[in-house]
């Protein structure tokens, strides 16, 4: 082996002990370093050996200077599957050793690590310091992306599911980037099943940041799962078509800020995953272009917790289901609108269909057993300033919407434009724009006697509307888990015949026709009784051997004569 230089040492020690279970790379990086080296063989120690239960582990036997910035680290990092020594199970990890004062140093210069391919794990880290901030500007990044993720349809599977595949990015402050931090690369076809990969960010900051994540395009057999938790997004401003926040997987924000964005394109798109955003705080955001805070395509919505505070939007949130497969069940809940201006809707905008706050639309013919519902719980209003007499609502083809403790301010034109939509509206409730409901062929359902309602809220909602071959019904909420709706139907005063008269008929059909039957069976019975007894009498004429009071019934059961007159009563009294 004389004369093998440590590279390919490293190269032959990962062929060797490549049928291991699993491996962790760790690349060091320390930016201060003046130590020199070639061909990227750099960041500490990377020999490896197997212990005595065959897992790998570091043998420091060869030490490499550490790398001495980001970019370095990358090309070290794809060296080890560039010549054919691709293994199971490995992860990466780059460590900065930097004795840093990290709160107040900012990188700037080495800062795309490039493509990440065939690792099942990828993080960064400072040595020592578990919540020290990194700073990256991206001033200098020439327009290149942090991370080019590669999955593993560009190569032979190499996690398993023992082995969640994951990339951690987290504690880093992220300046003046104007192109995408991750994005995903996915071939147009392929025939493998790739692992879900878990993408974390934690505790991100951003200034003058244009778009943090892409994952494109989408396709079933390869997934994100993107999840955004403790991060604080300001001083975002785009002059260009752009967002913010961009999947086409299954994505998740919690306990988030954003402050201070100006953008023209939503601030947060979801394509095709699923989306769950929950206990963020959205303040001073403008978004031109007609845009909203949040747009969602098909899956499931569910919004939880959430301010909007000086804000000036057009929509807030926008869904579109082009999906005619897949059933979608969306949470609006506890989303509170407060100085805010909300902005016109132009028919023109790819991203509103009409002037309203909240907008909903089926852009395709689904499978009739394809229900969409949205559930709005909640939503409350200080102090907006309606600049376009936007709506509040609007649906095209939707199923089913649920409104709950909600209180729709008079800054709004029309509390409901819609056509074909179930309707269902708890006592909690009330609206107060200038028209309750535009429309036709809805199905409006109160939780509430109608003679409950004052006569001028009761005139507000059947005369302030111009919804065509629409129908109202008045009833209570007794069981609140009675049906799939939430509502029990038992009081239906003056409502119009349709559904809900034919659900309320129906019990009253069939308890009518157990009393008819219990009635006649009643009848019978007795017939048969007093039958029975002047037969007995008859009998107990010509026989002298009396049973002591008793009689025995058809099949030889002795029955007391209390008994049987008990039995008369009750089928008399049936």
């Amino acid at each position: 082996m004389e004369g093998l230089s440590p590279y390919y040492i490293l190269l032959l020690a990962i062929l060797y002990f490549n049928h291991c279970i699993s491996l962790q790379l760790t690349i060091e990086i320390d930016y201060k370093s003046t130590v020199g080296y070639l061909n990227y063989e750099c960041g500490g120690t990377h020999d490896v050996m197997q212990d005595g239960n065959g897992i790998l582990v570091p043998n420091n036997t060869i030490k490499f200077p550490p790398c001495r910035n980001i970019s370095d680290a990358g090309y070290r990092s794809r060296q080890f599957y560039y010549r054919d020594t691709i293994y199971n199970n490995a992860s990466i990890q780059l460590i900065f050793v930097n004795d840093f004062d990290w709160e107040n140093t900012i990188i700037n210069s080495g800062i795309r690590f490039g493509d990440l391919r065939y690792y099942c794990g990828f993080e960064i880290i400072v040595k020592d310091q578990p919540n020290a901030i990194i700073s990256i500007d991206g001033t200098n990044s020439n327009g290149y992306r942090l991370i080019d993720y590669y999955g593993y349809e560009y190569g032979d599977p190499i996690c398993d599911a023992n082995y969640p595949t994951y990339i951690k990015l987290r504690n880093l402050n992220f300046i003046n980037w104007k192109r995408t931090i991750v994005t995903r690369f996915t071939p147009l076809e392929t025939t493998f099943q790739a692992p879900i990969v878990y993408i974390d960010f934690t505790s991100i900051t951003t200034s003058f940041t244009n778009i943090l994540m892409v994952s494109n395009p989408y396709l079933s057999t390869s997934l994100f799962n993107i999840t955004f938790n403790n991060c604080n997004f300001s001083n975002i401003y785009a002059n260009s078509l752009t967002t913010l926040l961009y999947s086409v997987s299954p994505m998740t924000i919690n306990n988030c800020i954003f402050k201070n964005v100006n953008l023209n394109f939503p601030l947060v798109v979801s394509e095709n995953g699923g989306c769950n955003i929950s206990d963020v705080y959205f303040q001073n955001v403008t978004l031109t272009n007609n845009a909203p805070i949040i747009s969602s395509h098909n899956y499931q919505t569910n919004l939880n917790n959430i301010i909007i505070d000086g804000c000036t939007i057009s929509p807030f949130w926008t869904f579109t289901f082009t999906n005619k497969y897949q059933s979608s069940n969306n949470k609006i809940n506890n989303i509170h609108f407060k100085n805010n201006q909300f902005l016109t809707s132009l028919l023109i905008s790819s991203y509103s269909k009409y002037n309203s706050l909240f907008n909903l639309a089926l852009e395709i013919e689904k499978s009739s057993n394809i229900i969409i519902k949205v559930d709005f719980t909640n939503i409350t209003f200080y102090s907006n300033i309606n600049l376009s007499n936007k709506d509040f609502l609007f649906t095209y083809s939707i199923d089913q919407i649920k409104f709950s403790n909600i209180n729709v301010p008079n800054i709004f034109s029309t509390s409901i434009s819609s056509n074909n939509l179930t309707i269902y509206i708890d006592n909690t409730t009330k609206f107060n724009s200038d028209y309750f409901i535009k429309g036709s062929n809805n199905i409006i359902n109160f939780d509430k006697k109608k003679s409950d309602f004052n006569d001028q809220y009761l005139n507000y909602i059947e005369n302030n509307q111009l919804c065509l071959n629409c129908s109202f019904y008045y009833f209570h909420q007794i069981i609140t888990n009675s049906s799939s709706d939430g509502f029990l139907n038992i009081d239906n005063e003056n409502g119009h015949n349709g559904i809900f008269n034919k659900i309320l008929l129906a019990p009253i059909i069939i308890i009518s026709i157990i009393i008819i039957i219990s009635l006649i069976s009643g009848v019978i019975f007795r017939k048969k009784i007093k039958t029975y007894f002047k037969k007995k009498k008859s009998q107990n004429n010509n026989n002298e051997n009396d049973i002591g009071g008793a009689v025995v019934d058809d099949i030889g059961i002795p029955m007391s004569i209390t008994n049987v007159s008990n039995l008369e009563n009750t089928a008399s009294s049936e």
